[in-house]
């Protein structure tokens, strides 16, 4: 039997890069592992990693804006394609309050649970929308 794939990494396009590893290295402990110029695509690339997974992000030389339905994950839906990644957090709510005090991130849906997990969704700083996901003490075990 093979053995089962896993996600290896997410790749996000953002409007400023080092902006956007510095808010990853801050808010989730991600730091930086690699940087290159992708010149077929006119793209700078950063590796980030926080131990348990990856992050790609991309700056492409001619950047466009995230189009304003796809920054929030229910009229997303409506468009086929990668809809969101999520993020495994220890405690959602203290996460939530230190997103408050470090840049004033609010969710954009919930806190709620659904099945085992206690989730809500946030935007980075550039406006991609960010699942969090809490294993809800009741399903513990």
């Amino acid at each position: 039997m093979k053995k089962p794939a896993v996600i290896n990494h997410a790749g996000l396009s953002v409007s400023d890069l080092d902006a956007a590893v510095r808010w990853y290295g801050d808010v989730f402990g991600f730091r930086e592992v690699g940087r290159e110029y992708l010149p077929h695509v006119s793209t700078q690339l950063v590796t980030l990693s926080n131990g348990a997974c990856e992050l790609e992000l991309f700056r492409h030389k001619d950047s466009l804006p995230l189009p304003p339905e796809r920054s929030h994950p229910d009229p997303d839906l409506q468009t086929q394609g990668t809809k969101h990644f999520s993020l495994l957090v220890d405690d959602l709510y203290e996460t939530l309050a230190f997103l408050k005090q470090y840049d004033g991130t609010e969710p954009i849906v919930g806190p709620g649970k659904v099945g085992r997990y206690l989730f809500c969704y946030i935007r980075d700083n550039s406006g991609i929308p960010i699942e969090l996901q809490q294993i809800s003490k009741d399903a513990e075990g």
